[in-house]
């Protein structure tokens, strides 16, 4: 299957097939915002393994998105008392590395902060911001 420039003027057949292939990308697209609602990050993960097998995508390691703290950040966050979970109360420093490691992975927190933003809770609240 060959894949039309974009950019390039076309017939009045291929228009209609990018407005079905559009519509068609539209449908997918709303069936995956309601599977990822159950099945999370896992789901867009599949999905992005199965259009790289048909559209070459790039495979690079995405870029860590945390810039490192300096010494004196970690030092003073070192100090700073776990506010949850099994080791509440202790110092981080004092934190077994593969728990910290463990709870870094977790994605509660990036999906909390997108729950906080979505349409639905902005609408429960009465937000119309």
């Amino acid at each position: 299957m060959t894949m039309a420039d974009p950019g390039k003027l076309c017939d009045e057949k291929e228009m209609d097939a990018r407005i079905r292939a559009r519509y068609a990308a539209e449908e997918v697209a709303s069936l995956a915002d309601e599977e990822a609602e159950t099945h999370g990050k896992f789901f867009w993960k599949c999905l992005h393994d199965i259009i790289c097998a048909h559209v070459p995508c790039s495979r690079d390691k995405p870029r860590n998105p945390y810039r490192p703290m300096t010494v004196r950040d970690a030092h003073d966050f070192g100090r700073q008392q776990m506010p949850f979970g099994e080791y509440v109360g202790k110092a981080v420093d004092h934190v077994p590395l593969d728990y910290l490691q463990w709870l870094a992975d977790q994605t509660f927190v990036d999906d909390l902060r997108r729950y906080l933003e979505s349409e639905r809770l902005k609408v429960e609240l009465g937000d119309d911001t």
